[in-house]
């Protein structure tokens, strides 16, 4: 992607560059990239690295020395871009462009991913961009979509059809164990020089497991870094030696928790560099939903769960802030949360998506949703710009109804509840609606959402 958008660049400001994929070629490409070399203020871009080296194991040692023949003549101002995915080996070509060329040798990280970035990868797989990020935006999948790996994963589960995952929780799952699979060693092994520690002993339950674990003890100890260098640990980030010990469950019986299982996770793209030893989550949604699993498996009571995510002083909102996003994850797969929830902030069950609720579950929540409502506690613009209100279930048409046609109710109340019998289909008399939208005493807005339900 990020080589995509330079080239892009590049033909926009009419600069030369040239293209060279490594894949493509039975053996090493001198001829090709010495032509490339001797176009004065050229950029050349080189890709298909990691393929080409399952056939040609010398090939990083070849290209280390091709490009410090290029530290010779000044004048010619060469730029070379070296594509390679996380994972593939290549500190021994970067220690010797350094060595060769100083600072102008550069490693860098992708960024997170744009709305431009993820139109322009759904129109080069032939995905229709705009249906794409709309699919995105309806099951909340932004961070996912916003990490090179799991937006191919996204776009590979639109492409299999015939209609991708709509369940957060799903996406989600898939999202972690792909970053988890995306290694970063050159980073481990800056981070740590004991190789041994990355050899990669653990599959990917195994890393799941592990990294649920991190997420847990970083969410709820208020830490959001870990510091694998044991001796410079500060009180503001998680300690290496705080997260190993004893052993986590996967599908395959339980793994113990080592150093070098730590370390090994932690140079995943699941996570991202802060510097020195220290690592945060790519997203701190990903960590909210491993911390929610890291509660899940151990099948906690509500009695538990509730001190870790309410507000030292309740008041109207029992729940705390930085808390929302991990107990929105918990409401989905733990009733006695789910009912509570519903009770004091129903629009933190909204967030998780209730596709898995039942009608019953979802009719609950609906009617939460009309007395947070009527007490002024909903967040309308996160209801208007998530969508998520079209999860509710059909089965209040006739209470709804009542509502939005009660002249006794505030405008509010009456709006909103307009707001969701537009989702409810069929179930909805058409003509309460009618009436309402067409009544000129009554007040403009619910006239408006009225006739807005009914289109």
């Amino acid at each position: 992607m990020a080589m995509l958008q330079e080239r892009e660049r590049l033909s926009v400001e009419r600069r030369p560059f040239s293209e060279i994929d490594f894949a493509a070629f039975p053996s090493f490409p001198l001829v090709d990239l010495q032509r490339a070399a001797e176009q004065v203020g050229n950029t050349i871009f080189i890709e298909g690295l990691d393929t080409a080296l399952l056939t040609q194991p010398t090939l990083m040692d070849e290209l280390g020395r091709f490009l410090c023949s290029l530290s010779g003549p000044a004048d010619l101002h060469v730029s070379v871009r070296v594509a390679v995915r996380s994972g593939i080996p290549c500190e021994t070509l970067l220690e010797t462009l350094v060595a060769a060329f100083g600072p102008d040798a550069q490693e860098l990280s992708i960024a997170p991913l744009s709305e431009a970035d993820v139109r322009r990868a759904a129109r080069t797989d032939g995905v229709p961009p705009t249906e794409f990020v709309q699919y995105v935006r309806a099951v909340r999948a932004g961070p996912l979509a916003a990490q090179p790996a799991t937006l191919r994963m996204l776009l590979s589960l639109w492409r299999a059809g015939p209609r991708p995952p709509v369940r957060r929780e799903v996406l989600y799952d898939l999202g972690v164990r792909q970053l988890l699979r995306e290694s970063q060693k050159t980073r481990r092994q800056r981070a740590n020089s004991d190789v041994d520690l990355y050899l990669g002993t653990l599959d990917v339950e195994g890393r799941v497991a592990v990294a649920s674990r991190i997420a847990a003890m970083m969410l709820f100890s208020g830490r959001p870094i870990i510091d694998l260098d044991a001796d410079a640990a500060t009180d503001s980030a998680l300690s290496i030696e705080a997260a190993v010990g004893g052993d986590e469950p996967t599908e395959r019986g339980r793994v113990e928790v080592r150093r070098t299982g730590v370390h090994e996770v932690v140079g995943t793209s699941l996570f991202r560099s802060e510097g020195g030893d220290r690592f945060a989550f790519a997203h701190p949604s990903l960590m909210d939903f491993l911390a929610a699993r890291f509660l899940n498996q151990r099948k906690m009571h509500l009695k538990q769960i509730a001190p870790l995510i309410e507000v030292a002083e309740p008041s109207l909102n029992p729940i705390a802030l930085d808390r929302s996003e991990v107990a929105s994850w918990l409401a989905a797969t733990n009733k006695d949360l789910f009912d509570w929830l519903v009770e004091y902030d129903p629009q933190i069950v909204l967030r998780s998506g209730i596709a898995r609720q039942t009608n019953e579950e979802r009719a609950k929540l609906a009617r939460g949703l009309l007395a947070a409502n009527a007490k002024g506690l909903l967040n309308h613009e996160e209801l208007d710009a998530s969508g998520d209100l079209v999860l509710i279930s059909t089965d209040l048409s006739s209470e709804l109804a009542g509502i939005v046609s009660d002249a006794g109710l505030s405008t509010e109340q009456r709006v909103f509840a307009a707001s969701l019998a537009q989702f409810v289909g069929e179930g909805m008399p058409p003509a309460t609606l009618l009436r309402v939208g067409r009544d000129p005493r009554e007040p403009f807005d619910v006239r408006a959402a009225s006739l807005e339900a009914l289109a």
